[in-house]
């Protein structure tokens, strides 16, 4: 038995070892030391500019072809008639016992002039003009006065033409209370009293056709046509017209009456030509 001890205490003590070695803790492992890495941080690069989406222009409106050149060669002549469509509406009576000393200055019967026709519908009065065409520059306006006058309480003439600029002289030549009453569009109207013989002086601007009345007269009216150009003209008591001196090209002619509307036509005068243009108003005005 005795000895047995020293072997139970041997086989104790290597067991003892045996477990201290079992249920010790693991040894710290220290991490493993790396060198640091260089990072290379790129630059972005620039972007490039974005050029900007090219704006389209809004379409431009096609130019009309270029004019021909004008003609060369002689001036020509444009001549016709104007005449009414229908009947012929009869010329009314003037009722001149409003004023006795009107009444007193004229032995017959006296008419009004703002419709002149005969049997075959030829009409007085009307006033032709070149509307457009290739006129070039005009002559300078003349510089002498119309006449326009008041003569025995009628105006004489009854219808005018005069230039844009041209002085136009309206005169009383009664011994009685006239006034001038001027109904332009365009131009500035005026309204000036004519108490005893006496006259006024006026130029106009800018072209039309328009009325002159008297307003203590009722039958006392007359027409003034305002042009920027020498290419018009005045039918006659035969409904006749005549313009001269045209140069070669083509052209648009209007009538104008104070009862009817206006009608275009158009024409081609050709080199030293003589061409006729007759005109129909068929639509009164309201």
């Amino acid at each position: 038995m005795q000895k047995r001890a020293p072997l139970i205490v041997l086989a104790l003590a290597l067991l003892v070892l045996l477990a201290f070695l079992v249920h010790r803790a693991p040894r710290e492992q220290k991490p493993t030391r790396t060198e640091p890495r260089a990072v290379s941080i790129a630059t972005p690069e620039p972007a490039a500019p974005v050029a900007p989406a090219p704006i389209k222009p809004a379409t431009a409106p096609v130019a009309p072809p270029p004019e021909p050149p004008p003609a060369q060669g002689p001036p020509g002549t444009v001549r016709g008639n104007v005449k009414i469509a229908g009947d012929i509406p009869p010329r009314k009576r003037a009722r001149l016992e409003s004023d006795p000393k009107c009444q007193a200055m004229h032995a017959g019967v006296v008419m009004f002039d703002h419709l002149v026709a005969d049997a075959a519908g030829n009409v007085q009065w009307a006033f032709v003009q070149v509307k457009s065409g290739p006129i070039g520059t005009p002559p300078p306006a003349p510089t002498t006065t119309v006449l326009l006058d008041q003569i025995r309480c009628v105006f004489t003439p009854h219808m005018v033409g005069v230039r844009v600029g041209q002085p136009v002289r309206v005169r009383s030549s009664d011994d009685t209370l006239h006034n001038v009453h001027g109904l332009p569009f365009l131009n500035r109207e005026f309204n000036v009293g004519l108490p005893v013989p006496g006259e006024l002086v006026r130029t106009f601007t800018t072209p039309e056709v328009f009325e002159i009345k008297c307003d203590v007269h009722p039958w006392m009216r007359a027409c003034v046509g305002v042009v920027d150009h020498p290419f018009w003209a005045i039918t006659n008591e035969l409904g006749s017209y005549v313009i001269r001196d045209l140069p070669p090209g083509k052209f648009t002619l209007e009538v104008w009456h104070e009862q009817y509307r206006p009608v275009t036509r158009e024409l081609v005068v050709p080199p030293g030509g003589d061409v006729a243009l007759d005109f129909v108003l068929d639509v009164k005005r309201d």
